[in-house]
This record gives C-alpha cells, sequence and structure tokens, in this order.
C-alpha cells in the first residue's frame, strides 16, 4: 500500500496537482479492490443487459434507459436516467 502512495505522490507532484486534493479513502479502496473477482459483476451487468435485449426485441417493456451503474463493493444497483433538458 506504501507503494501506491509514493507513485500517487511522485504523479501528483510531476502534474503539479496539490495532494490533500486527492482522497486516499478513493485510493485504498481501489487498492482493497484490485484482486476482486470480476466474473460476479459480468454476470449481474450481461443478464441486465441481456434482459434488455430481449424487452427491446419483444417489445412488451420499455428498456432501461441511459445508465445501469453497479456498486460491486456494496452488490447494488441503480438505474439513471439522463434527460435533454
Amino acid at each position: 500500500m506504501d507503494t501506491v502512495f509514493s507513485q500517487r505522490d511522485e504523479k501528483l507532484k510531476a502534474a503539479e496537482v496539490d495532494p490533500t486534493f486527492v482522497d486516499n479513502h478513493l485510493l485504498q479502496t481501489l487498492v482493497a479492490s484490485a484482486a476482486a473477482e470480476i466474473a460476479p459483476v459480468c454476470a449481474i451487468v450481461g443478464g441486465f443487459l441481456a434482459q434488455d435485449i430481449l424487452k427491446t426485441l419483444s417489445g412488451k417493456d420499455a428498456p432501461l434507459y441511459n445508465y445501469f451503474l453497479y456498486n460491486g463493493l456494496e452488490g447494488t444497483g441503480l438505474v439513471h436516467n439522463v434527460q435533454k433538458s
């Protein structure tokens, strides 16, 4: 973990960015989940994609619009509709 933080500090210094600007919790979460299994996430997102394809082809239900956001750390999903103003 210390190696990741030292590399972060070097990159931020080279880019002339204030190191206090970067959230340490976010970096710790990223490092902790770097070795996580991706297959379950692929299965969940692929299932939603397949369901949407079937809805579109059958014309029975409206498909999901815009974004499906999946949080693999908490196992939750959110449909985010972006509408034009």
